[in-house]
């Protein structure tokens, strides 16, 4: 298994591999991976997949979800081929004093906690992490874009009333998302020609997106909406 990581700047952090080497350090040196990149080498059991549970061996991914509340985005590699790919939205775990009962309880505040719940040692409940996404959008529609994109994109094991879900959620706010993807600052080409080639982004929201794009650094994804605003206009002139 060899692990990589990426900070907010897209420069690459060595991790630990193994869940010892891990442990043997100190956690706090990994807070600042935003992008954790999990490939499966030939000598690793791959993950199995039946009824919405992914098997295999997540004990590493686990505790780094466990040991860091900021939001992670988590793509699952096997054979070159990326199986699956998941966003974990941030929480913040506190506590809170009761002064007069001379007590103090325990505070979660963000959808980040439930969907880390979905990631076991040696399983992963994809459907319950897809169960969670009504309340991703409740708590922040800009984790909820880039959930939907992740999970649509490799929808291993996805139930289709989910997949309907993620797909109206996006169509209905195509401008927010689109704007979500640019503001990470990286190459978004993928995700544009996905929501192109799946009637998830109106001719609109392409043209508007295109206002905020550099014609040299995203010069693919530029193209991309040029064609793709072009083509819709020129169907709308047949119909007329």
């Amino acid at each position: 298994m060899v692990c990589i990581g990426f900070d907010r700047n897209h420069k690459l952090k060595n991790l630990s591999n193994t869940l010892e080497d891990y442990y043997a350090g100190v956690a706090k040196r990994y807070s600042s991976i935003v992008r954790l990149q999990i490939q499966y080498t030939d000598s690793d059991v791959r993950p199995a997949f039946s009824n919405g549970i992914a098997k295999g061996d997540f004990a590493l991914l686990r505790a780094f979800l466990q040991d860091h509340e900021t939001a992670l985005s988590v793509d699952i590699i096997s054979e070159d081929d990326t199986v699956m790919s998941l966003y974990f939205p941030d929480y913040l775990y506190g506590f809170v004093e009761d002064t007069f009962a001379r007590a103090i309880h325990h505070k979660i505040e963000g959808s980040g906690y439930v969907c880390r719940e979905c990631v076991g040692k040696y399983q992963l409940n994809l459907r319950e992490y897809d169960r969670q996404f009504l309340h991703v959008v409740d708590q922040d529609i800009s984790d909820a874009a880039r959930m939907s994109l992740c999970r649509l994109r490799f929808p291993v094991q996805m139930l289709d009333n989910h997949r309907v879900v993620y797909e109206d959620f996006i169509r209905d706010n195509d401008a927010m998302v689109i704007k979500e993807l640019i503001d990470q600052d990286r190459d978004i080409s993928g995700e544009v020609d996905f929501m192109i080639k799946n009637g998830l982004l109106s001719r609109q929201s392409a043209l508007e997106a295109l206002n905020c794009l550099s014609e040299t650094k995203d010069a693919q994804t530029v193209a991309l909406l040029l064609k793709y605003a072009a083509r819709k206009r020129t169907r709308l002139s047949l119909q007329l």
